[in-house]
């Protein structure tokens, strides 16, 4: 079974303000249809780095959207005296960035909340993982040089990178948002194992554009539909082995190039088992799509110390094809 685990501290991006809402939903409908198991983290995460200082929190989700209309660019923190009442700042007024991350309520609104392949859980790091936090911050000081904005700001990034990679461990590749990405897009990777698969799926679709839909502009139950669906599983399957195909090589030195002489080629040759005359079959594609940058695309960056995929599988029979799910359309 393979699974994809959106945390909460490495998509606060898409929580800043509601614009940025729109990207996260394509990922979360694309990773409905690729992936068994869809893993989020529960509650409200809320970030604010500020000038003077940076202080972050999880309280329980209870049904409220935390998500601003509009960027937040000043605030303050303030804390209670439980005893007394009284108030006290934590955090004076200032220039800051704050986040308010809540994958509960954006699933709720998507109508995928109650599916039994969503799956929410709390977690937090032991002594140990705060150990290897620490260390991992240490080690990776040098990163900060590739995130924007002011020093406060990407201390708590690259924080929130390594905590994300820890809690993926032992559950499923992890989904990162634009501003961790380029913390992935420069770290040493050969010792991480990555999963390209909403890539391959993206870049797939943009080579068939003439037959295969937009899957992201599908409604919910559209999703859900094809999900279910036997051909599309197939077709599934055959991305995945491109997948896997790709990630069994130096992820460092990979462009679009890779993926569209993989699926090509196995497009070729099962186009090929069908031909009557079984020659050289002429496929039209276009080819001349964005490549992958660097490492992995736009629609998702995944990361994770324990990968977990499908072992390759060869198919003949066309009724049982992977290809007649293309050819439907």
């Amino acid at each position: 079974m393979n699974g994809i685990y959106f945390p909460l501290w490495s998509n606060i991006d898409f929580f800043e303000n509601k614009s940025k809402q729109p990207d996260l939903i394509k990922r979360i409908k694309l990773s409905t249809l690729m992936y068994d198991k869809l893993y989020f983290d529960s509650g409200i995460y809320s970030l604010t780095c500020s000038e003077n200082g940076s202080f972050s929190s999880i309280s329980p989700y209870q049904g409220e959207n935390p998500l601003p209309e509009e960027s937040i660019k000043k605030t303050c923190i303030m804390g209670k005296n439980e005893e007394t009442g009284q108030t006290f700042t934590i955090i004076p007024p200032g220039e800051s960035r704050h986040f308010a991350v809540s994958f509960e309520h954006v699933m709720h609104e998507l109508g995928l909340y109650d599916e039994n392949f969503i799956e929410f859980q709390t977690k937090e790091l032991n002594d140990e993982g705060e150990r290897l936090l620490n260390e991992a911050i240490n080690k990776t000081e040098g990163y900060k040089e590739f995130i924007e904005g002011p020093t406060y700001f990407k201390e708590s990034i690259l924080k929130n990178f390594h905590t994300s990679l820890l809690m993926s461990y032992g559950v499923a590749p992890m989904m990162v948002d634009n501003i961790h990405q380029s913390v992935l897009t420069n770290m040493d990777i050969n010792h991480l194992n990555l999963d390209l698969s909403l890539e391959v799926l993206n870049r797939v679709n943009k080579l068939l554009k003439c037959r295969i839909p937009d899957f992201s502009s599908m409604e919910t139950q559209e999703i859900l539909d094809l999900r279910k669906d036997p051909l599309f599983k197939k077709f599934r399957t055959k991305l995945f082995d491109i997948n896997n195909s790709l990630t069994k090589k130096d992820i460092s030195k990979l462009n679009g190039s890779d993926i569209d002489s993989l699926f090509m080629d196995e497009y070729i040759s099962e186009m090929k088992e069908f031909a009557p005359s079984k020659k050289e079959v002429v496929v039209n594609g276009a080819l001349g799509v964005a490549g992958l940058f660097p490492v992995v695309g736009t629609i998702a960056s995944v990361a994770s110390l324990a990968y977990t995929g499908k072992a390759l599988k060869t198919v003949h029979d066309y009724n049982s094809s992977w290809l007649a799910f293309v050819m439907q359309y």
